[in-house]
């Protein structure tokens, strides 16, 4: 199963305050196909497989500052996106950019009287097809209770998606997410009714769950209840929550017990990068493919967006988010060492695909995992070469030289 992931792409008009800064403008979608994120996407997806998937999944922020055009492009946008892409699906849930929670600018009479006249979601509830669902009973369901709750027959996968914007209309929960404990019940409700097959799920919504503070990310803006959630889901299978509004890419599985989700922060598709992580992160693209027969294993993709050449392959600028690698690794990693140092035999040297073969568990590897088996081979002798550093994988493992 392929999921390719657009997160905060904090799109707007050109008529909107801070409307000329956007890198994603809704009255100027430009033919120029390196010009535009989103363009370039559909249009290389119209002539390549590069980018096929089987769900778009966005995790909220479609728009900056609610902008009503921005929201609406956006959502017509990933349909097309779907259609182009061939994929069955598109699932996404609300930013808090997309909820029209803050009053307008005190000189605009106008703004003020649209804004008293609706409600902070309605630009949202407006949308055709239905947001966050074309299913009617799973849209009420995201606004009256949080959350919905998706099966996947054709994959055997649980989709969880949920509403973290829920408390936006109250003022002083603007700067963070949250679940409630009554939305924690409904769904603990839910997950006790799957059956013990119904073992693999996605979580999707915009805050982050867990401390995400790196490059003076801040350390406050945790979603309330967020480890909660995670223990929640940890207690009903294997998860992978997926969310965005940091606009920094990491993969990590959430601290606490043995089985924890792992946790995917998706970097910014199209959204103003600064501070330190401006240093670190371009605007990214992810696709990630999951061998749903084999559990909760599979492979992260990552491509950046390079002005005027469109989308690249690419990790970030200091390789702990390299461009490729994967996650769901079971076994032990000091064995593996062991095992690969007994293939290579009386060899100088093996190439790292063919290893690959002979240990398909590899490919299933962190970041973290390839640097400390890189380590547990150099201790008994051996030594990565060549290679792509921001993939993180040798050309080879080779005896030392002496």
């Amino acid at each position: 199963m392929r999921l390719l992931l657009l997160s905060d792409l904090h799109a707007q008009s050109k008529k909107d305050p801070g409307g000329q800064d956007a890198k994603l403008l809704c009255d100027d979608f430009r033919a120029d196909v390196n010009a535009n994120p989103l363009l370039s996407l559909i249009e290389s997806a119209k002539s390549s497989e590069e980018f096929s998937c089987d769900y778009i999944v966005c995790a909220g922020d479609m728009t900056n500052r609610a902008s009503p055009d921005g929201v609406r492009f956006v959502w017509e946008k990933l349909h097309d996106l779907k259609n182009t892409t061939g994929a069955k699906d598109v699932f996404a849930t609300v930013g808090n950019h997309d909820v029209s929670s803050r009053p307008p600018e005190k000189n605009d009479a106008a703004a003020i009287a649209e804004h008293q006249d609706t409600f902070p979601r309605e630009n949202l509830m407006r949308l055709a097809p239905r947001f966050p669902s074309a299913s009617e009973e799973k849209s009420d369901k995201y606004w009256s209770h949080g959350y919905y709750l998706e099966r996947l027959n054709g994959f055997s996968v649980n989709v969880l998606i949920i509403n973290s914007c829920w408390l936006h209309e109250n003022h002083t929960d603007l700067y963070r997410g949250s679940i409630t404990s009554y939305t924690l019940e409904k769904i603990r409700h839910d997950l006790s009714a799957l059956s013990a097959e119904d073992n693999i799920g996605l979580t999707i919504l915009h805050h982050h769950p867990h401390q995400h503070s790196e490059l003076s990310l801040g350390s406050d803006d945790v979603m309330r209840n967020g480890q909660k959630l995670i223990d929640l889901l940890n207690e009903n299978g294997e998860w992978l929550i997926i969310h965005g509004h940091k606009h920094h890419p990491k993969f990590v599985k959430a601290a606490g017990q043995i089985g924890m989700p792992f946790v995917m922060a998706c970097g910014s598709f199209s959204g103003q990068i600064g501070g330190a992580n401006a240093s670190v992160s371009r605007n990214f693209l992810h696709r990630i493919s999951i061998d749903v027969a084999k559990g909760l294993k599979g492979v992260v993709e990552t491509w950046a967006w390079l002005d005027g050449l469109g989308w690249k392959k690419e990790g970030t600028a200091d390789n702990k988010f390299p461009k490729s690698f994967g996650f769901g690794f079971d076994g032990d990693l000091r064995a593996l060492a062991r095992s690969i140092e007994t293939d290579i035999g009386g060899q100088p040297a093996k190439k790292w695909i063919e290893l690959q073969k002979t240990f398909p568990e590899t490919r299933y590897l962190l970041p973290d995992e390839i640097r400390l088996l890189r380590r547990h081979l150099e201790r008994l002798g051996l030594q990565f070469s060549g290679g792509d550093n921001s993939a993180l994988a040798p050309y080879e493992v080779g005896r030392k030289m002496k």
